[in-house]
This record gives C-alpha cells, structure tokens and sequence, in this order.
C-alpha cells in the first residue's frame, strides 16, 4: 500500500508590540498532519517572503524580526536546515510551532506587520 499524507496549518498571531519593547512577544501556531500508519514524515518550515538573514514580518518596506521553534522553551529552531521527524499513525497529529519576536526591536511603523511561511511534509 503507497503512504499518504496531508498537512494544514492554522494562522499565528502575534499581539502588538511598541518601539524599544523591553521583554519578547510569543505566539504559537498548529500543524495538522495526517499520515498513513507507519509512514514517516517530516515537517520543514521556509525562511519566509522576507527573508534576509532571519525571519522578518513586512508592512510596505519595513521589517520586524521573528523567529520560529520546535519547542515551548524555544531553545530548537525550526528553519528550512531543521526538519521535524515523525511516523504516521493514521490519525491526525498536531504540531506546534513556537514562535518568538525578540526584545528591543525598532518598530519602524505602525501598522499590521505579516509574512508566510510554507510548511511541507516529506513523506
């Protein structure tokens, strides 16, 4: 029987911040994966539309920093060189992305601030 699998993601939000921000703003963000029993898999995440040495977040021709991780503590990050590898249960698995935009920051302009990530499953 040939594997299968399907994945989808669910949008992260970050709550505003402000210039000079003094402690680091958090969000998280679910993948859903569904693999056929038995099949390994893994998670890879893109660097983002914006890229340019790091993650950033645009509004027009501004940037702020962010970083994604595999975990809560957020000590693994989850970039396009880390993958995530599991195996298929059949049923739907949630994985969580962690993410972070790091303290201090100038932010440039107010406004809404985005950029898109694509994740994929090797299967």
């Amino acid at each position: 029987m040939r594997a299968t699998c399907s994945i989808s993601a669910a949008d992260m939000t970050f709550n505003g911040i402000t210039t000079g921000t003094t402690s680091q703003n958090d969000a998280a963000s679910d993948i859903s994966v569904s693999c056929s029993q038995g099949a390994p898999y893994a998670i890879s995440l893109s660097n983002g539309s914006n890229f340019s040495g790091g993650r950033r977040m645009s509004s027009g021709t501004n940037f702020i920093n962010y970083v994604l991780f595999q975990d809560a503590t957020r000590a693994t990050n989850w970039d396009q060189t880390n993958t995530v590898n599991f195996t298929g249960n059949g049923a739907t698995r949630v994985h969580t992305v962690f993410g972070r935009i790091p303290a201090g920051q100038s932010v440039p302009n107010m406004g809404s601030y985005a950029d898109t990530i694509v994740a994929t499953v090797s299967y």
